[in-house]
């Protein structure tokens, strides 16, 4: 089936409207101006491209542990998650608590490629027990957590699966929305291959950030559709049948809301910081 003939546009838009609901008394007022925008553009973006590209990963939530022990072989768990509280975060609610106008993210002096806060690195400590019970006595060898090539995301994958067997692998596909936010312009690869040594970058193609561009447009939920897209069909690929992946608020909406086909809708909503959402998804 296409988008359009899984999704009908008047379902996916009260779909969209369900996901928020919710949890939009939760949000910092930042959060609830860049849920909105973002929810309106990932519609916009289905409807442009169902001709292009058919859903094809049915995803459930992961119920309990002992699933994954007894998957069918065309079903992978995976465990997505959305970085900490970061510097940016931070900086976004204090503007708006202190009633400025504009744009806080594009501003000079909101944090680039911003780092976890202190209440970040304990939202990601936080998640490491629940992530070890779901990786004890199963079938992997080595727990493969992929995640965004920013260092909030980076420092979230780091703190949340603390071990010996974790390989990290970065992924550019799992940048966040990019261009004219200064927290969502990484730093070259250079220096993050430095600052965290642990992470393998060697699938990291352009130096610097190749989603910034001049920094005055912000990259186009098309596109960030046929990112997650892509992610997703490498993931089809791995023989590995559990991983991590680490990523973003407006990029794990639009894989979830565009990529994914979602059978509880609670899945579709808007992610917290520090949230876990473990699903299996069939191939």
């Amino acid at each position: 089936a296409t988008f359009a003939e899984a999704l009908p546009s008047k379902v996916l838009a009260l779909s969209l409207k369900f996901n928020l609901h919710r949890s939009m008394d939760e949000l910092a007022p930042n959060e609830v101006i860049e849920a909105n925008r973002n929810l309106k553009s990932v519609l916009e973006a289905v409807r442009s491209t169902s001709e292009q590209r058919p859903i094809t990963f049915p995803a459930t939530e992961l119920k309990a542990t002992a699933e994954i022990r007894s998957l069918p072989k065309n079903k992978k768990v995976i465990h997505f998650i959305r970085h900490g509280v970061g510097s940016h975060n931070e900086w976004a609610r204090n503007w708006a608590e202190s009633g400025r106008e504009g744009n806080a993210y594009s501003h000079p002096e909101c944090p680039i490629d911003a780092k976890l806060t202190e209440k970040g690195i304990e939202q990601a400590k936080s998640l490491s027990p629940k992530l070890a019970e779901f990786y004890l006595n199963t079938a992997n060898d080595t727990n493969l957590v992929f995640v965004s090539p920013m260092r909030r995301a980076i420092e979230t994958a780091l703190n949340a699966t603390r071990g010996t067997n974790v390989r990290y692998v970065s992924n550019e596909d799992l940048h966040e929305k990019g261009g004219l936010h200064k927290c969502d312009k990484r730093l070259s690869k250079c220096e993050l291959a430095q600052q965290y040594p642990q992470v393998d970058f060697s699938g990291i193609v352009s130096s610097d950030d190749p989603f910034w561009g001049d920094g005055t447009v912000r990259e186009s939920s098309p596109d960030v559709l046929k990112r997650a897209y892509r992610f997703m069909h490498f993931v089809k690929t791995l023989e590995e049948r559990q991983l991590t992946v680490v990523s973003h608020s407006s990029l794990l909406l639009h894989l979830f809301n565009g990529v994914l086909e979602c059978q509880e809708k609670r899945l579709k909503r808007w992610f917290h910081t520090g949230e876990l959402r473990s699903v299996v998804v069939a191939f």
